[in-house]
């Protein structure tokens, strides 16, 4: 055995691990350098992806932003009324969930119901075997019992909201709003759209 060998070794092992030393301190350095670049000049203290501009699709149409809104309005027993935002109404929520929310329970039952093709509800029958509670998901709306949860549901959310106050019906008052694709702030437009009261007698 060459009496060499082992410091050989050593040496190798030596320089390998001075090289993983540099390699760790350089990609720090550059991560670092980063982070500061990015909180200077874009005010955002994280890597981000920088991606081209595109036209888009759903709520962008022929170079305008289209978008339907709701507004919220309780109505008190002398017939005044109370506009409440959507984050207030569901303050007990998580932010990411209020969207959803309001598209699939404020809308009128009539526009919320979609008929499926005979594909498609094959595909429905067929997962709702698989996935169990899957088909309790596809219960309609707009039978009794949602809507009667629902109206219970508001009738708690105005005594919250509306503690010194009677509230006999909240509104639900959908409109379609149009702005421009470089000014988002002006809205061009507003088309009213099919709303909604519900009784909290």
């Amino acid at each position: 055995m060459n009496p060499e060998e082992p410091h050989s070794a050593e040496c190798h092992n030596g320089n390998d691990l001075r090289k993983f030393r540099w390699t760790c301190i350089a990609v720090l350095s550059v991560l670092f350098l980063q982070y500061v670049l990015m909180a200077c000049l874009y005010e955002e203290p994280y890597p981000a992806l920088m991606l081209p501009g595109f036209r888009g699709s759903s709520v962008y149409q022929s170079e305008k932003i289209v978008i339907n809104r709701c507004d919220i309005v309780f109505v008190d027993e002398n017939a005044k009324e109370f506009q409440v935002s959507l984050n207030k109404l569901l303050e007990d929520f998580p932010q990411s969930h209020r969207g959803t929310i309001k598209t699939n329970f404020f809308k009128p039952p009539a526009e919320r119901r979609r008929p499926l093709s005979a594909g498609m509800q094959k595909i429905v029958d067929v997962t709702g075997k698989i996935l169990i509670g899957f088909q309790a998901r596809q219960t309609p709306r707009d039978s009794p019992e949602h809507l009667a949860s629902l109206r219970t549901w508001f009738q708690n959310r105005a005594i919250k909201i509306f503690p010194e106050s009677r509230m006999t019906q909240v509104k639900l008052r959908w409109y379609q709003s149009i702005y421009h694709v470089g000014d988002s702030r002006h809205e061009l437009s507003r088309t009213p759209l099919p709303s909604w009261a519900i009784s909290l007698n």
